[in-house]
């Protein structure tokens, strides 16, 4: 019997080879490509509409219910009003400027951070826009053809 092994042990060598091959192959198929399943269904998974669209809505009364009880508001609770815009952005709606009607690129917080510095695709200068909204020239140099700004 050992005689046997040993007369054929290249070709089990590479029977055994193959095997490994197929079942490595398959292994890999079911773990990243074969589609999976449906999961079980949960009660939390159950559809609440109807395969052709949305559910239909029951008619209301129109009335706009406040959080503590059933009453409709008054229009003048209704009424939407919106704050005024503030100069100072304190978390609320702020007023904003347009700076310039040129077109820009690259528009940073100056580093003292009063200021606000651009490059004006225009004419190829940089800029400062001051306090008081007016832009001064960063320097009299022309670049022509800027298309990215790394300010230091």
């Amino acid at each position: 019997m050992f005689n046997f092994f040993l007369k054929y042990k290249k070709i089990f060598l590479i029977i055994s080879f193959i095997l490994f091959v197929f079942i490595l192959g398959y292994l890999l198929y079911r773990v990243f490509f074969k589609p999976m399943a449906p999961g079980p269904a949960y009660p939390g998974n159950i559809a609440t509409s109807s395969p052709a669209g949305f559910p239909e809505a029951a008619t209301g009364t129109g009335q706009i219910i406040k959080p503590g009880g059933k009453q409709a508001l008054s229009p003048e609770e209704n009424a939407v009003s919106f704050p005024k815009a503030d100069q100072v952005a304190r978390g609320g709606i702020t007023k904003t400027v347009k700076l310039n009607n040129e077109s820009s690129l690259g528009a940073v917080l100056s580093p003292d951070g009063s200021h606000v510095q651009y490059y004006n695709q225009n004419d190829g200068k940089f800029y400062r826009i001051d306090n008081n909204g007016e832009a001064e020239l960063l320097t009299d140099k022309v670049f022509h053809n800027v298309k990215k700004i790394t300010w230091a």
